[in-house]
């Protein structure tokens, strides 16, 4: 809430949404990892397809399945969607998601992450009338999953910020036409990366507030 408190007082507007719920039942687009609700009630370590082959080993060394790390992940999966809602009424909201998703592949989870949020709620937006959306995404990770995922569909438009080299080693070229990838070096300052963008000495934030002004298709 301080967070919020903090942004609004420089005028954005933001409203505090807290996801209890999961995401069951209320999906009616899923790529890839999920396809369905009945899937999502398997539980992590179950290969997809083959219910009857139960193996709770690790994904990786960062991306561990704990007894409950399915309930987690598909309520972060629900948060992503509530906040989709929240702003399809007008609202502006702010969700601190956890886990994360933006490793999160078509096939994979890896780097802490298990479902990708972002491109489910993407797709959901997609799916329930949005025409065109517009997915930003900076972290000094790239975005590998949002990227696999959503490379490809000139529906969505990805700009993503991060820093190169490093985990997960992707991202310097991009995947496809609606993706713009934006590597920089390490130790790049703020005021440094923020000249890049509002500059536009490559494509960035601004290009992705023309092209899809604010409420668009949501």
């Amino acid at each position: 809430n301080d967070v919020i408190t903090s942004l609004n007082a420089h005028g954005f507007g933001l409203a505090w949404f807290e996801q209890t719920r999961d995401a069951q039942g209320e999906i009616s687009f899923v790529p890839h990892l999920i396809t369905s609700p009945k899937e999502m009630e398997m539980p992590l370590g179950v290969q997809f397809g083959q219910p009857h082959a139960i193996d709770l080993a690790d994904f990786d060394g960062d991306t561990p399945a704990h007894k409950d790390i399915f309930d987690h992940a598909r309520r972060s999966v629900g948060g992503a969607l509530g906040a989709l809602k929240v702003a399809r009424d007008g609202t502006m909201p702010f969700t601190l998601l956890r886990p994360p998703g933006h490793h999160a592949t078509k096939d994979k989870a890896m780097g802490f992450c298990y479902f990708n949020s972002v491109a489910i709620a993407a797709h959901e937006a997609l799916a329930t009338g949005a025409k065109r959306v517009a997915v930003y995404d900076f972290d000094v990770h790239h975005g590998n999953g949002t990227e696999d995922i959503i490379a490809g569909d000139d529906r969505v438009l990805m700009v993503s910020l991060f820093q190169h080299p490093l985990y997960p080693y992707s991202g310097a070229v991009p995947k496809g036409t609606n993706m713009v990838n934006l590597p920089v070096a390490p130790y790049t300052r703020g005021a440094e990366i923020r000249e890049l963008i509002e500059e536009g000495k490559s494509v960035g934030l601004p290009t992705v507030i023309w092209a899809y002004p604010r409420g668009a298709g949501l």
